[in-house]
Order: structure tokens, then C-alpha cells, then sequence
């Protein structure tokens, strides 16, 4: 048959002008032939049962397994006393990739070079931060080598594997690689052959659509794999390092994460620092991981991304969007403030005083912050110092106190009101932001009337006016980012009135004199 089709595949008209064929036989070889073609499976065998149903032929076949590639490879095997591998026909990629610790383990034996068992096991098999060196072999042989020699035998050992692998002939082997072994490593080459240069993440998709198995099934023997496809057991830097990014990166981002933005999650990493690395949302953060754009993980940066990466992994919803933040609590190690998350408004406005002091101490804004919150922020008004008595007490200046206060409101205002929460080290209970979300909806209807904000969220609240003012005012300095009552706002009219005076004044000058103006 392979005869045959050669001779079709170079003359077309072969069958029309071959001799003692009637119009009737080359008829009849065209159908089979097609038949054949439309009842083959993935590694080239015919499915002769398929084949009778379409041809509508009696069974006179001989039995398939007997002219397969490998049951020739097995009779080849015992004529020459050589050792088949692996020891069963590999049908499916799961089982390929099962088989390969069975295939080395079988070439080794036949070997008998406890120095290339040294290399494969200490290096060939290891992750780059794993392996032993070349000096580190060449002492433990026995005898000792020199550094040049292992790396000899090294790249000998390679190359046979690679040449076996990929179903040549390698001497002094001692074994044989079953055609359907070989064939996976085939496709890998197939797959990769149109393109030079491949991320690490590239490489192993192409070898998980070549194979038809899990990414993470490829991550457990790339080493091996690499070493095999490339010939080299050493790596670029860039290689290694995207390597270490770890399986959750390398399998397809969860369904319940895609889109999401990175903001909502805490992690130690600014909005700033996100912006700055072109990082916005979940699908992003995979991209840059899989790149390699991402900041090495010796780096605060790199290493809080990679455990983001892997928390919110673990955490995706499978069926809906989002996540469990009990787990991804759990897998950040982080603290919840507050541990006990309120269960109604009473229970919100009777402790938030003290739980925004325990956020606002573990934030460390600034050296004062803490004493500038139970002196200014958690008080009720008329008992609030000034900026002048509280800096006679703690030993500073008054725009000092002036300037942390406005940090840290500022800071507790992205956190708690426009949930910026990624820079934050601990998670922040959702009842106690849903009940900030509703807080802020009354300042935004109050219009900077600090009375009407107490008066709306008491009533929607159900909750006394007189209770807890000093919750309201740890409320109003939040969301005002100015304690006391007065809203912080730019003003548009002093800005409207300097463009105003700006276009009546164009075209003359104004003389000012020595004057410095402030």
C-alpha cells in the first residue's frame, strides 16, 4: 500500500496507466483508498471495522495489531536483543506523558553509566534553581571527572535523547523507542516548528494543544521537555525565571476573575504601582506573569503579584463572577478588620470608632497618625483640639499635624470610600464597606450640610441622632477628608473668576513692582 501511494502521489495517472487494470479495478482502488483515508485515527492506524461499514466488504482482513508500527518495532526489537520503550503502545497524551519516567528509567538501565544517571537525575530532571552544577557532578563521580568531561557527556546523553525521542537511531543505546512514543515528540516539533523564539507560556500551550493534556501535566516534566526539544539543560535567566511563575499562571485564567479589577483586592500594591506596570485587572496581571513584563519575584512588586496571582487561583468562583474571600483571605495569610464583620447599623456605629483606629494603626501613614485620629477625627467637636494644642503636645508644628491629618484621611478615603484596596495588607469586611458605600450615598444627598448627613443616615438607619456622634464624626472626616464639619472641595467660582479677570486683562501689562506675592 505505502508503494502504491508513493507512485499516486508522484504520477497522479499512475493507476489509469498501469498494465492489466480495467476501469473497474482503478474505480475500486480510488474508493478504498479514500475509505482509508476518512477511517484513520491519531496515530495512524485503521480502524478496519469503520472501514467495512463505509466499503460494504466482507472482514478478510488480518488482524491490525500485527502490522502496526510498533508490533514491526516490537519483532525488530527482538531480532537485534534490544529493549522496546515503553513497554505498552501509548494512545492519548495523558498516557505519553505517564510513560516518561518508565522510558528513562528503562534507558538508564541499559546504560550502566552511573555518571549520565548523576546528569539526568541532578540536572536533565531538575528546575534551573534545582540542579546540581557541572563541578558538583564531576566531584561526586566516581572515578572524579573534570568539569569538561561532564559537560561532554552531557551533551552527548542529549543528543541521543533527543535523537531517540524523535524516532532516529542513536548507537550504543542499547534500546529502541516505540513509533507511537515517538510520535507525540513529532508532533511537539511539528507544532513548533514556525516559530524561532516562544515565552515559556507560548511553548507550553503549543504543547498542550499538540498533546491534548493539561498545562499543568507539562510543568511537572518540563525540564525534561525542554531538554529534549532544545538539546541544552541549561537556560536563559528570562526562561528560568518564567519557569518559577508556577501552574496557576500557565492554565487559563478562572472564568468568575476575568475582568475584574485588581483594585478590590488587597495586596501591598498601590493603584500607582499597578498603573505604573499597565496592570488593571485580573486578565491583565495573567498577561504580564505570562510574558514576562511582570517584575522579577525578588522584588516586593514581583512577589506580591505572584502571590495575588495564585490567591485569587484559588479563590475564583467556578460558577459565578468573583471569588471567596474566606479563602483568599486564607491563601494571602492575611488579617480581616474587622474580624467580626456588623450585622446591622447599630452594631456598624458602636465600634467603628475603634475599628477605624485599628485599620488607621495598621496602615502606619505617618509617625503622628495614630495620636491625630484619637485626638482630632474620633471626638466629638466640641472636645476636638487644635492644630496648634495638639502640636504643643506632641512636640511638632502645627502645618506638620495639619499635613498628616490630611494624609491619612485622604488615605482612609480611597480605602474605605472608593475601595482603592489593593494597597492595604489586611482585608476589610464587605458588610463594613457595604455600609461605607451607604454612608457616602447620604454625604453625596447632604450637599456639605453636616446636619442633613447625620439626619439622612439616622433615619435610613433607624438608629437615634444623639447615638455615637463621635461615629459620625469619624464618618464625615472620612468622607469630607476634612474633620469638623467643613467639606473639602476645590472652588469653581474662584477659578471661574481668575479665568474671567485673565481674558478682561489680556493684552496689557500689570506692574506688580518689588512685591512678593504669596
Amino acid at each position: 500500500m505505502g508503494g502504491l501511494l508513493s507512485n499516486i502521489e508522484l504520477v497522479p495517472s499512475y493507476l489509469n496507466k498501469a498494465r492489466r487494470l480495467s476501469h473497474e479495478d482503478v474505480l475500486c482502488i480510488r474508493n478504498r483508498l479514500n475509505t482509508v483515508s476518512m477511517t484513520l485515527d491519531g496515530i495512524g492506524l485503521i480502524d478496519w471495522d469503520r472501514f467495512d461499514e463505509l466499503s460494504g466488504v466482507q472482514s478478510t482482513h488480518v488482524d491490525a495489531t500485527l502490522t502496526t508500527p510498533d508490533h514491526l518495532a516490537e519483532q525488530k526489537s527482538i531480532q537485534d536483543g534490544l529493549q522496546l520503550l515503553p513497554s505498552a503502545t501509548i494512545r492519548s497524551g495523558g498516557q505519553f506523558i505517564n510513560s516518561l519516567p518508565d522510558v528513562l528509567a528503562g534507558l538508564m538501565h541499559v546504560r550502566h553509566s552511573p555518571v549520565d544517571d548523576l546528569i539526568l537525575e541532578q540536572r536533565i530532571l531538575r528546575l534551573p534553581g534545582e540542579r546540581q552544577t557541572l563541578e558538583e557532578i564531576a566531584s561526586a563521580s566516581l572515578p572524579a571527572l573534570t568539569r569538561e568531561r561532564v559537560r561532554q557527556r552531557e551533551a552527548k546523553l542529549l543528543e541521543q535523547l533527543s535523537s531517540l525521542f524523535l524516532g532516529q537511531t542513536a548507537k550504543g543505546v542499547g534500546a529502541r523507542i516505540r513509533p507511537s512514543f515517538s510520535l507525540y515528540w513529532q508532533k511537539a516539533a511539528e507544532q513548533l516548528s514556525h516559530s524561532s523564539q516562544l515565552t515559556v507560556y507560548c511553548f507550553v500551550e503549543s504543547l498542550s494543544s499538540a498533546w491534548n493534556v493539561d498545562p499543568a501535566e507539562i510543568l511537572a516534566n518540563l525540564p525534561l521537555i525542554l531538554a529534549v526539544l532544545t538539546s541544552k539543560a541549561t537556560l536563559p535567566p528570562g526562561v528560568r525565571a518564567q519557569i518559577n511563575e508556577g501552574p496557576e499562571v500557565f492554565s487559563p485564567i478562572p472564568s468568575g476573575i476575568q475582568g475584574l479589577s485588581l483594585t478590590e483586592f488587597p495586596c501591598g500594591i498601590t493603584t500607582g504601582q499597578l498603573a505604573a506596570l499597565n496592570i488593571g485587572t485580573a486578565d491583565d496581571l495573567w498577561r504580564s506573569l505570562r510574558t514576562g513584563q511582570a517584575p522579577p519575584p525578588t522584588t516586593p512588586i514581583g512577589r506580591g503579584l505572584r502571590n495575588l496571582a495564585r490567591a485569587l487561583s484559588t479563590a475564583a468562583l467556578s460558577n459565578e463572577i468573583g471569588i471567596d474571600w474566606s479563602v483568599y483571605q486564607a491563601s494571602m495569610e492575611m488579617d480581616c478588620l474587622p474580624e467580626d464583620d456588623p450585622s446591622d447599623a447599630s452594631c456598624f456605629l458602636s465600634n467603628l470608632p475603634e475599628w477605624v483606629e485599628r485599620i488607621v494603626e495598621r496602615m502606619k501613614l505617618s509617625s503622628n497618625s495614630l495620636e491625630i485620629y484619637r485626638a482630632r477625627i474620633s471626638v466629638a467637636r466640641t472636645s476636638r483640639p487644635t492644630l496648634l494644642m495638639l502640636a504643643q503636645t506632641l512636640g511638632t508644628h502645627g502645618p506638620s499635624i495639619k499635613r498628616e491629618e490630611s494624609i491619612m484621611l485622604r488615605a482612609m478615603n480611597e480605602l474605605l470610600v472608593q475601595r482603592e484596596l489593593c494597597s492595604s495588607d489586611v482585608c476589610i469586611g464587605r458588610s463594613f464597606l457595604s455600609f461605607w458605600a451607604n454612608a457616602a450615598s447620604f454625604f453625596a444627598k447632604s450637599e456639605g450640610n453636616y446636619a442633613a448627613f447625620v439626619r439622612s443616615a439616622s433615619i435610613s438607619w433607624g438608629v437615634s441622632r444623639g447615638s455615637r456622634p463621635e461615629a459620625f464624626e469619624v464618618l464625615w472626616a472620612i468622607l469630607s477628608q476634612y474633620p469638623g464639619g467643613r467639606i473639602r472641595r476645590p472652588s469653581s467660582t474662584g477659578h471661574a473668576k481668575q479665568m474671567s479677570m485673565n481674558s478682561a486683562n489680556a493684552g496689557t501689562i500689570k506692574l506688580r513692582g518689588f512685591r512678593r506675592p504669596h
